[in-house]
């Protein structure tokens, strides 16, 4: 089971692509790290020609249960003890450390973007704010990707 999320759209407007890329770059990177147990892994990417010329994107991702948002919204149906949640806030804290050490403000965290499963592991997802600090694991800034625009239009189209 994987998750998709699909970016539609993608035209001439270099500032759309700039933050795709950006996002892609920082997922891609830390999911190579082989210490990296706390951020979504991305697992594949598929573009797509729409019918107007622009581009789509589908960004396949690994699968997690539920998110914090949706523990919280169901409290009355799920029961979750005292251990669970300290659990849940350690490994939320792991995970901030984590990305902090590769150098990496993700700047849109939420309960939404903190993902869990049944056994309170946590990982976060959404780097589409993210950014990278100079010197840091996955580049030399947030402004200097390794991908650019043409090499990802040059990817194989569906």
């Amino acid at each position: 089971m994987v998750a998709i999320k699909y970016i539609n759209d993608l035209g001439d407007c270099d500032y759309d692509w700039v933050k795709v890329i950006r996002e892609i770059q920082i997922m891609d990177e830390l999911s190579q790290n082989p210490k990296n147990s706390y951020t979504i892994k991305l697992l594949d990417l598929k573009m797509i020609k729409q019918d107007n010329g622009a581009i789509g994107l589908f960004v396949v991702m690994e699968h997690m249960e539920s998110d914090i948002k949706k523990l919280l919204n169901q409290s009355s149906e799920i029961e979750l003890s005292e251990d669970h949640i300290l659990m849940i806030i350690y490994n939320t804290l792991c995970a901030i450390k984590f990305l902090h050490s590769a150098n990496i403000i993700h700047r849109d965290l939420k309960p939404a973007n903190i993902l869990v499963d049944s056994d309170c592991n946590v990982k976060i997802c959404d780097f589409g704010l993210a950014r990278s600090l100079a010197e840091s694991a996955i580049g030399q800034g947030s402004g200097n990707s390794k991908r650019t625009r043409d090499s990802i239009l040059q990817a194989k189209l569906l």
